[in-house]
């Protein structure tokens, strides 16, 4: 008897590391430390047009660089795609994010500058939780919330769609991190299916 286990409807998360360059990383920490420290309130939040900022040219050219590994990835077909909105984040201890979604975006991401919380994901399976045994371990498997550490220098993308939090910051001063959607550009879907829309 042969056994193959089968995946159905995978949420696919894409992490990478080393990200920037070392003296790249170090510039856009201080950048926001700077900007944090210029106006320290809780639970901080940057403007969200850093993508459009000379001092950030290199993370947001490998954002673009990895919106159009995962496009093609997917096998999307797509005119064009951009970055919607970038911000800068700084959760002191005790701070956290609620659970949220990112709308009107088809991928969002966050790149970590400081570690601190953990971001958490909730199963978007909304039938996947009417029975819920007694585990003897927890995986990704049959886990209805799955977590990635916040790593400096690394970057996770996932579908803007998928519910995710960051739970207080219990271990750290602070932590620091970007956070950043995409959005297609031009005809998504087929034109005369009635199913499509121009962005």
């Amino acid at each position: 008897m042969k056994i193959k286990k089968e995946y159905l409807f995978p949420t696919v998360a894409y992490k990478v590391k080393d990200v920037l360059s070392k003296e790249s990383f170090e510039n856009i920490k201080q950048y926001i430390v700077d900007s944090y420290e210029s106006n320290p309130m809780s639970n901080w939040q940057s403007e969200s047009s850093l993508h459009e900022w000379d001092e950030f040219k290199d993370l947001t050219k490998s954002i673009i660089d990895m919106g159009k590994y995962i496009f093609d990835d997917l096998k999307f077909v797509y005119e064009d795609f951009e970055i919607t909105e970038m911000w800068a984040n700084v959760s002191k201890k005790g701070e956290g994010h609620r659970v949220h979604t990112h709308l009107n975006n088809i991928f969002t991401g966050v790149f970590y500058i400081e570690s601190g919380a953990n971001i958490r994901f909730l199963d978007p399976r909304p039938a996947a939780n009417v029975l819920s045994p007694t585990m003897k371990e927890y995986n990704p498997e049959n886990s209805n919330i799955c977590g990635f550490p916040s790593t400096e220098n690394t970057m996770l993308l996932f579908p803007a769609w998928l519910q995710h939090y960051v739970p207080q910051n219990r271990n750290t001063d602070r932590r620091i991190s970007v956070s950043f959607n995409l959005m297609l550009k031009g005809m998504v879907g087929e034109k005369g299916t009635l199913q499509s829309a121009k962005f």
